[in-house]
């Protein structure tokens, strides 16, 4: 397995534990629920994304060896918001 797979697989994987894991801890989406366990969840999903996103791109400029020109905030913010993304279509799917 090269490098550059196995790091998509563990970002996967994060990605879902740490959505399903404080998705279900503090259930923000319950109508009684406070807004502090709403924010901490969309920002411990979309901190997961950025993440996610960082590891991408150093695995793309360490394992492959290419030449990244677009700058790093923007991959920190795409992440986070395929992150966010992601999480909405997978609480969609489970829960409807």
């Amino acid at each position: 397995m090269d490098a550059r797979l196995l790091t998509r697989l563990t970002n996967a994987g994060l990605l879902a534990g740490v959505g399903m894991g404080v998705g279900h801890l503090i259930m923000p989406a319950r109508a009684g629920t406070a807004l502090l366990s709403r924010l901490t969840f969309v920002a411990s999903v979309a901190g997961t994304g950025a993440l996610a996103a960082w590891r991408e791109r150093r695995s793309l400029e360490n394992d492959a060896g290419e030449e990244i020109r677009s700058p790093q905030p923007l991959w920190l913010v795409s992440g986070a918001l395929a992150a966010l993304a992601i999480a909405w279509i997978a609480y969609l799917l489970a829960h409807w």
